[in-house]
């Protein structure tokens, strides 16, 4: 795989990893009274955006030097596009966010997942629930 296609599939990486550090550094100005022995409210947040930059920079990495070569669905994926797909995916989670109000977390959510992927295209319709 050339140098530039590379860079190219390392993008989106790349730029969730930026992302990251953004709200980390945002997540640093949290302030709160901190007690001893008690995790502060920066906790979790904190240590859900250092794995996030770890994982992307590992993948980074694998994607740059070339040790993970592109799956058969990634290069299916770039040769098709699903604008419908997108739409769709869309107007589901806008009806869930809906549906959450009404119906209870569990209630609309388990509805929304199945949904979601039959419309992505999940082959296992009974591990689905569909």
């Amino acid at each position: 795989m050339p140098g530039a296609a590379r860079l190219k599939r390392a993008l989106p990486y790349a730029a969730v990893a930026a992302g990251a550090g953004y709200l980390y550094h945002a997540a640093a100005g949290i302030e709160y009274y901190a007690r001893p022995g008690v995790l502060g409210p920066d906790f979790w947040p904190k240590a859900i955006l250092v794995l996030a930059l770890l994982v992307c920079g590992i993948k980074i990495l694998s994607v740059v030097l070339g040790s993970t070569p592109p799956t058969v669905e990634e290069e299916a994926q770039e040769e098709k596009s699903h604008p419908w797909m997108l739409v769709g995916g869309m107007a589901l989670s806008a009806a869930y966010v809906w549906a959450l109000t009404k119906l209870g977390f569990f209630t609309a959510t388990v509805p929304y997942l199945a949904a979601f992927m039959a419309l992505g295209g999940y082959r296992r319709r009974l591990r689905a629930g569909v």
